[in-house]
């Protein structure tokens, strides 16, 4: 099951690479297997006002994304996705995720954050 895991990690961490360069839809991996203060790739993650960013876990567990510069939530099992709001300020902004229940919101070793592009 570990190696599973581990190569879909892989295979998302790719995609997301993949796209990011390209412009397209911003994609972020979520791995909390990993030492929490490194689980959101990339971070931070560039979206632009009105445009749509999607988040993959790796597992199968809920996941959810909560940020105050977002719109539109919505998640999957290991699916989430969130629209910036038009009129977001531009600049960082700290999201929170939670999986299984457990919050990882800008603790000391943990900060995940948006960057709202005009």
């Amino acid at each position: 099951m570990y190696k599973k895991v581990v190569i879909l990690s892989i295979l998302i961490f790719v995609g997301c690479v993949s796209y990011q360069k390209t412009g397209d839809m911003p994609l972020v991996t979520i791995d909390v297997t990993r030492d929490t203060a490194h689980i959101a790739t990339p971070n931070p993650v560039h979206v632009k006002r009105g445009h749509w960013v999607h988040f993959f876990l790796a597992g199968t567990d809920d996941l959810e994304i909560q940020c105050d510069a977002f719109d539109s939530i919505g998640h999957d099992h290991g699916h989430a996705w969130a629209r910036a709001k038009d009129d977001a300020k531009t600049g960082e902004h700290k999201y929170s995720v939670t999986v299984r229940g457990r919050t990882y919101d800008g603790a000391k070793t943990y900060d995940p954050e948006v960057m709202i592009d005009p």
